[in-house]
């Protein structure tokens, strides 16, 4: 395992590959003539196909065969129109020996299940180190202060060689930085992800088509979707924690996916008095629960992290089986960050 720890660190570890020469390092041994292929998460959101689509763009720009492997048919219109700037492969048609990379997933539990015992060789990632996850990859670039995978593949990229002019590639990474900042409006926007979106602006990204393409293209039904959320709002602890719930029958009923609620956790902040908020997300076989919190004052992931998640510490989740779930036992948890 060869890591390129997060800075600043007390000492950096002696297997870590300098930053500036970690693609340097590691295309040589791509270069074989076998597929790449470009994993993200499941439930992809801007930053996984940000990253995913921006880095097999980059790729392929050196002649190298890297495809986007999809993993989840189900992800909204908008993103898919990212995506299909680039060479996709299905889940059905890989072969485990040829090469793999992930962006936005730093812990194997991440990805699709039957790629988790693959041998990744390059992980690229912003979110916090697991235990589980220290063992995912040869190459792991994690770099939790900052905002985005695509911030982390930015620097990478930039480091490389990269002269900023491919149109499709600088659109990705913006994609992927204000997806995960809320619109340069989460406490993970820091003078550092300014910098990466002047560069990428400059360089022609027009800041406002992604936003209108990103946050003002939703249709009647998700309007629809986001009605029934709204109306299922409750407040604890007078208003400083918001829950909404949506379950597998509201999006049949509007006929909508589980993609098309991006976002939503997010704006249960907008209430004047809330500081915590929670979207779970119900099915007969799951319960899912995204987390956010106004501040670091109040760690999102401390709380995931007693039901197996993880996350930022502004933004987590976690998953279980319903029956390990408790409204009440997780209002409880956050009242103690009150």
């Amino acid at each position: 395992m060869k890591t390129v720890a997060d800075n600043p660190l007390p000492h950096e570890p002696s297997s870590a590959v300098p930053f500036d020469d970690l693609l340097a390092k590691i295309l040589p041994s791509l270069n074989d003539g076998r597929p790449i292929y470009i994993v993200t998460h499941e439930r992809p959101d801007g930053d996984a196909i940000g990253s995913q689509t921006a880095l097999t763009r980059y790729l392929r720009n050196l002649h190298l065969p890297a495809f986007a492997l999809c993993t989840d048919d189900k992800i909204s219109e908008t993103l898919r129109s990212f995506l299909d700037n680039v060479s996709q492969c299905p889940l059905s048609e890989f072969k485990p020996e040829d090469h793999w990379i992930a962006t936005d997933a730093g812990d194997a539990s991440r990805v699709a299940e039957a790629l988790r015992e693959y041998p990744f060789e390059l992980v690229i990632d912003h979110h916090p180190e697991t235990e589980s996850g220290k063992t995912f990859g040869t190459y792991r670039y994690i770099q939790s202060h900052q905002s985005s995978a695509c911030e982390v593949l930015t620097d990478l990229l930039e480091a490389h060689g990269y002269l900023f002019d491919d149109p499709i590639v600088n659109d990705a990474l913006y994609l992927g930085l204000i997806s995960d900042t809320g619109n340069f409006c989460n406490t993970n926007t820091n003078a550092e992800t300014f910098r990466h979106a002047e560069c990428l602006t400059r360089a022609g990204v027009q800041p406002h088509r992604i936003a209108q393409c990103l946050y003002k293209s939703q249709t009647l039904q998700q309007l629809r979707l986001y009605e029934i959320f709204l109306s299922r709002v409750r407040l604890y602890a007078d208003g400083a924690i918001v829950f909404s719930t949506l379950t597998e029958a509201d999006y049949e009923a509007t006929g909508t996916r589980r993609t098309y609620t991006e976002g939503f956790t997010n704006r249960l902040l907008l209430l004047k008095t809330a500081k915590i908020a929670a979207f779970i997300e119900k099915t007969s076989a799951l319960v899912k629960v995204s987390l956010r919190s106004i501040d670091p004052t109040y760690p999102m992931n401390t709380v995931a992290q007693l039901w197996g998640g993880f996350g930022h510490v502004c933004a987590a989740g976690f998953k279980c089986e319903p029956g390990a779930f408790s409204e009440e036992a997780l209002v409880g948890r956050l009242r103690e960050l009150l």
